[in-house]
């Protein structure tokens, strides 16, 4: 194996074959890693090497203000890892100095001109202070506003599909604020957040005009209401400690520090980059980057692009010509500090990736048996890890599949895009998510697929088991779920997850969501608890299994079936399902219990409050237990504590002695669900 160092103290004039410059000061490591891995490229060319390289980065920071990118020619084994015990720090960020007291609005505030922002070479959206992302300025300072009307839209007529670029703003919530059109509204509806960059406001009418096109009508979710929305990076919001805004025609950055910060002794860093790593083959081309391997390093510090449609480096306001301020779902074309496209067995493992604007990883077409593992993301602006390639009319050669994204702690995430997902497999194939602990997500915490009803889908053959899922949705956001799902997907499994306590906004706070054609699914060993709608929903599909788990403490119920198609959705068997006077069933809106297609039968029921639960509700109807029987429902079912270890925390799992056990049911080993030490992980 051949061995090449790097050093902040490196010179890229050296050999890098030693892991100290030497006592003359002549020769030692290398200073930068684009120099690394030139120099393996030409080394590999000359025939001066073959087999496993190994790139040392011994302990200190890496400013990168552009992604490292990596093609076909650094192929074969590459590894780029932290040299022994040291902390590598690949950073995208550069600290700011030479603030100076002032006041603004009365207030106590640091300003510092920063030259290359009023030349137009620079704008960032992130700032840190002391390692903690600090907030822009924002209106109301509590809760949000309430749009007023949408002029432009007959609202009795609309569909769900009709956006707008204009909204009418309440009297006195909108103004005609210092540099108005770089103030964004924030709008959360439904199960996306619109970033409506404002182009003008019209104070006779009160009427906000946007450069952008909201994805959807701006009303909060199914109802009439219309939609609520906050106004983002306003410098006349700038009144609380930890709030920052960057002028960006003067230069001029102003902060309001917090109690006990004094002038010169924090740290503030602002990102100068939005992505670290770019992999790049050519699936196309059948040109692929193989066996490049980031093990044990630390990736701190990259700005977010709404990047929706693509981003032009140079376009420093972060707005491409695209027409939408949102994606459709998930935060899908939010980009990755760490992409790849059409990469080989090629790993992110052991690695820390924080303070990070967009997704942490982003796994594109043609992307197969790559490996991320072990790694923690923590405080993203958008998700943990995206995988999507070619759906299933593309080329094969576009295709993502058969990843391992296992053992990941992922929390905190969707700081910027609220959609954005814990662990997102698209339109991809055979992908195992396991053993990984995610939670404090805006929206969904894993979610599968990517094709809408019973066409042809890429998803299938993908197992998302013994991941830990919880705090999911914190009440921004609607229809989610801990695990969603999306699609025919024959081959997949969700097992032995562990998922809690799911707020929605509105409606549609599940543990479990097969949403739309949802088929062929095998549910089990699954404990889910504590969620704002009903445990386990499916929106409609075709003959999924769902066996063997533990569903309880439901706000709306048990099991839900929106719509019920002339074929069996899914089959419910050998569960355990544990109320507190909420129903077991609770249809939705295309689905009778006199006519629902699904079975559901030889489960445990556990009613804590009395012996008897109540059977379904569908609107104001309320179905006895013997009325929902008499419709063929849990005819064999058995009623009583069926032995949890404790009756209000279902995820400690059941006794040994349990009765539910004696009768059938398979214990579910909660000790294996989560991060696995590393001596454990395959």
């Amino acid at each position: 194996m051949h061995e090449v160092y790097v050093s902040p103290q490196g010179n890229d004039m050296w050999s890098g074959q030693y892991a100290a410059p030497n006592t003359a000061g002549t020769d030692g490591p290398l200073a930068t890693i684009g120099r690394a891995r030139d120099l393996v490229r030409e080394m590999r060319r000359d025939s001066r090497i073959s087999g496993p390289v190994t790139v040392f980065l011994r302990g200190g920071r890496y400013p990168l203000a552009a992604p490292l990118q990596f093609t076909a020619a650094d192929s074969h084994p590459v590894t780029y890892t932290a040299y022994m015990n040291e902390t590598a720090i690949l950073d995208g960020g550069e600290p700011i100095t030479g603030f100076r007291e002032t006041k603004i609005q009365g207030r106590r505030a640091w300003v510092v001109d920063l030259p290359d922002v009023a030349a137009g070479l620079w704008y960032f959206r992130d700032l840190y202070v002391n390692g903690e992302r600090r907030q822009r300025p924002h209106l109301p300072k509590k809760g949000y506003y309430r749009i007023a009307g949408l002029p432009d839209i007959d609202i009795a007529k609309a569909g769900f599909f009709d956006g707008t670029r204009t909204f009418q703003a309440a009297p006195g919530d909108m103004k005609s604020f210092h540099n108005l059109e770089d103030i964004e509204a924030l709008v959360h509806h439904f199960w996306v957040e619109d970033r409506l960059p404002v182009k003008s406001f019209d104070p006779a009418t009160n009427l906000v005009s946007s450069t952008r096109q909201s994805i959807f009508i701006l009303k909060k979710g199914l109802g009439p209401e219309l939609a609520e929305y906050r106004l983002e990076n306003v410098f006349e919001a700038l009144s609380e400690p930890g709030e920052w805004y960057l002028d960006r025609r003067t230069g001029r950055l102003h902060y309001l520090p917090r109690a006990g910060e004094r002038l010169g002794k924090v740290a503030v860093v602002a990102p100068r980059a939005t992505q670290c790593i770019s992999i790049e083959g050519k699936p196309e081309e059948r040109s692929y980057v193989d066996s490049l391997r980031f093990c044990g390093l630390r990736f701190e510090y990259y700005d977010w692009r709404q990047s929706t449609g693509g981003l032009p480096d140079q376009d420093i306001r972060g707005w491409p010509d695209f027409e939408f301020g949102s994606d459709a779902q998930s935060a899908l074309t939010v980009k990755g500090t760490i992409s790849m496209r059409g990469a080989t067995s090629c790993a992110v493992e052991n690695c820390v990736l924080a303070h990070l604007g967009n997704y942490g990883i982003d796994l594109g077409p043609g992307c197969t048996g790559n490996r991320i593992v072990g790694n923690t993301m923590f405080d993203l602006g958008g998700g943990g890890v995206k995988m999507h390639g070619g759906k299933a009319d593309a080329p094969h050669v576009m295709r993502t599949g058969n990843n391992r994204v296992t053992d990941n702690h992922i929390h905190h995430i969707g700081e910027v895009f609220k959609p954005a997902c814990g662990i997102l497999s698209g339109d991809a194939f055979g992908n195992t998510m396991s053993h990984n602990h995610i939670h404090h997500t805006h929206y969904s915490g894993i979610s599968i697929g990517w094709s809408w009803g019973y066409s042809d889908s890429v998803s299938k053959d993908n197992r998302a088991e013994f991941n830990h899922i919880h705090h999911i949705g914190r009440g921004l956001l609607s229809d989610m779920g801990g695990i969603y799902t999306l699609g025919v997907q024959p081959g997949t499994v969700l097992r032995n997850n562990l998922i809690h306590d799911v707020r929605t906004c509105q409606y549609g706070g599940w543990a479990m969501y097969p949403d739309e054609g949802s088929s062929h699914l095998l549910v089990e060993n699954n404990i889910c608890y504590n969620t704002d709608s009903a445990v386990f929903h499916i929106h409609y599909g075709r003959e999924s299994i769902v066996r063997n788990n533990i569903f309880a403490f439901g706000k709306e119920g048990i099991f839900a079936l929106s719509r019920s198609d002339d074929h069996n959705a899914c089959t419910l068997h050998n569960n355990i399902f544990i109320t507190t006077g909420e129903p077991l069933h609770a249809p939705g809106y295309g689905c009778q219990m006199e006519s629902a297609r699904y079975i559901s039968d030889h489960n445990w029921i556990w009613e804590q409050k009395s012996s008897r639960p109540l059977g379904a509700k569908k609107n104001a109807r309320l179905y006895s237990f013997t009325a929902l029987r008499a419709l063929g429902f849990e005819r064999h079912s058995r009623l009583g504590d069926p032995g949890l270890r404790d009756p209000r925390n279902p995820g400690r799992g059941l006794k040994p002695n349990a009765k539910a056990i004696k009768e059938g049911f398979i214990p579910i080993d909660v000790s294996r669900i989560g991060v696995r030490p590393p001596a454990k992980r395959d």
